[in-house]
């Protein structure tokens, strides 16, 4: 659910929009936060450009798993660049 958020691959957005977003920001110490430091450990999010260590983004792996497709996957790892 947590990549699926951070990717916009949500009920709510229409699926060719998917990927326009790449980002999560947690509560340091939250459920979020300790899945999200397991994710990382699975290479699946990385630490945010912000600095914050509660700030994330989806590597390929994470867009793969969150159902993103080739262009969508490219799209969203453009959000973090």
């Amino acid at each position: 659910d947590i990549l699926r958020h951070m990717v916009g691959a949500v009920s709510n957005v229409k699926k060719r929009a998917w990927g326009y977003r790449n980002h999560f920001n947690s509560t340091p110490g939250s459920d979020d936060d300790k899945a999200l430091a397991e994710l990382h450990e699975l290479m699946m999010v990385v630490p945010g450009a912000q600095g914050a260590s509660n700030y994330w983004h989806c590597t390929s792996s994470g867009c793969e798993a969150a159902g993103l497709n080739k262009q969508q996957t490219k799209r969203a790892l453009h959000h973090c660049d």
